[in-house]
C-alpha cells in the first residue's frame, strides 16, 4: 500500500485517502528479515526529501519481489551503512534527511530523543528484544503485537482512552482486557509467549 497510496512531500510521507489523510515526518521500520524492495525504494525518496527513517533491531536482507535480494541489500547499505544493526546506534545522512539504525536495548530513549518530546501513541514501558507492533488508526483502532526473540510481559500505555478486546491470530481466542484508563491514556499488561502474537482493538470512550 505505500508505494501505490503514499506520496513524499517537503519530508513527509502522505497517505491521500479520502477516509484517513495522514502525513508523517518520521517513519520507524520493525525489525524484519524480508521486505518490498519498491516499499524501501520510497522510503529512501522520503529520508531524500527531508524526512527520518528509524530501523529497529534488525535490517530486511531479503526482498519480497523475485530477484531484488542484491538490489535491496545495495539500497539498505546506502540508506544505514554497511552489515546489520550491531551495538551502536548508527546515523546516516541521506539527501535532506537522516536514517537510523538502533540496538533493540537502545529503542525507547533514543526513539523519544529522535521524535523530539512528541508524545507516543503506544508506549510499551519495559525493553522486550524482539518485541514488534503496528498501530492502524481508524474508526476502531487496532494493534498487532508480535513476540519474534523471546517471551514479552509489559505494561503498554496507549495515548487516547479506550475499552480493548485482544483475539488471538493462531486460537481465534476472543475477550475483554482489563486496563486502567485515566488522564487521556489507557495503561494494559501485555503477556506474549515466544513466536506468538496478538491482535488487540481499542474502542474509544466517548
Amino acid at each position: 500500500m505505500l508505494e501505490e497510496r503514499c506520496e513524499t512531500e517537503g519530508g513527509r510521507l502522505v497517505l491521500k485517502s479520502d477516509m484517513h489523510f495522514q502525513r508523517y515526518s518520521v517513519v520507524i521500520i520493525p525489525g524484519m528479515k524480508a521486505m518490498s524492495f519498491k516499499t524501501l525504494e520510497k522510503l529512501k525518496r522520503f529520508a531524500e526529501s527531508g524526512g527520518t527513517l528509524v530501523a529497529l533491531s534488525e535490517l530486511p536482507e531479503y526482498a519480497v519481489e523475485k530477484g531484488k535480494k542484491a538490489e535491496l541489500n545495495a539500497l539498505t547499505e546506502s540508506m544505514f551503512g554497511p552489515g546489520q544493526i550491531g551495538m551502536q546506534v548508527r546515523k546516516r545522512q541521506v539527501g535532506k534527511g537522516v536514517c537510523y539504525a538502533l540496538p533493540w536495548y537502545y529503542e525507547k530513549d533514543k526513539l523519544k530523543e529522535i521524535i523530539g518530546g512528541a508524545v507516543l501513541d503506544t508506549n510499551v514501558l519495559t525493553c522486550v528484544s524482539g518485541l514488534q507492533y503496528i498501530h492502524k488508526r481508524a474508526e476502531t483502532d487496532v494493534w498487532f503485537f508480535a513476540a519474534i526473540a523471546e517471551d514479552a510481559e509489559t505494561r503498554v500505555k496507549l495515548e487516547g482512552e479506550y475499552n480493548l478486546s485482544y483475539k488471538d491470530p493462531f486460537t481465534g481466542k476472543e475477550g475483554e482486557i482489563p486496563a486502567r484508563v485515566n488522564g487521556g491514556f489507557t495503561e494494559f499488561t501485555l503477556e506474549l509467549q515466544k513466536e506468538k502474537a496478538l491482535l488487540i482493538e481499542g474502542k474509544r470512550r466517548a
